[in-house]
């Protein structure tokens, strides 16, 4: 890791508004369903990809992470990772 790395950090850490830590505390983690996007992206219908598509946007907008379930990664190929 570099110094100008984790100098960066710690500017983060000490210009963070504790404030708005505090009142973010409260929420909740977004999920959002990707159900939508099954099948080839040629046959996706363009409402349902343009909904998925906002609803992960919103989340990571507002709150900055989120839960994809139905994302179709398998896994059992995953988990010996």
């Amino acid at each position: 890791m570099s110094i100008n790395f984790i100098k960066y950090k710690i500017h983060l850490f000490k210009n963070y508004n504790l404030c708005e830590m505090r009142n973010r505390a409260d929420e909740t983690i977004p999920v959002v369903d990707f159900s939508a996007l099954e099948g080839k992206y040629e046959d996706l219908s363009r409402t349902d990809f343009a909904n998925v598509v906002q609803d992960f946007g919103g989340a990571m907008t507002s709150v900055g992470f989120v839960y994809i379930k139905n994302h179709g990664v398998d896994m059992a190929k995953v988990s010996p990772i």
